[in-house]
């Protein structure tokens, strides 16, 4: 994918950062329960619950929008649908044969159906 030509403002990138920063404070605050009642041995497991959901929710959202809003780049975002890896795709996604790159060779023919509707 090519590089965004845009890039994110200053107040946008804040934001993110702002966010990510609010993110891993609410994982850190999960972690208080697990660390109060470390050897308590009437401890019944119950206060790793919230370090369970906070771990595999706010601390990769919040990773990756703190590398998004410090990098000032896209690297923080997924790649759009409407946006094609031209490196994963170089003949292109389909289409008519002759619109395809010559380097592409011949047009590829689709296996015949193993299941046909009945015709009515």
């Amino acid at each position: 994918m090519e590089p965004s030509q845009t890039k994110p403002s200053a107040k946008l990138r804040a934001l993110l950062i702002l966010g990510a920063l609010v993110l891993l404070a609410l994982w850190g605050w999960a972690l208080v329960p697990l660390f109060e009642r470390w050897g308590d041995p009437r401890a019944d497991g119950f206060h790793l619950i919230p370090t369970f959901w906070a771990t595999i929710t706010a601390l990769p959202l919040g990773v990756i929008a703190l590398v998004g809003g410090v990098s000032g780049t896209e690297k923080g975002r997924a790649p759009r649908a409407h946006q094609p890896d031209d490196r994963r795709w170089p003949c292109g996604r389909g289409g008519r044969a002759r619109d395809r790159a010559p380097a592409c060779g011949t047009l590829q023919v689709a296996p015949p159906q193993l299941f046909r509707p009945p015709s009515a």
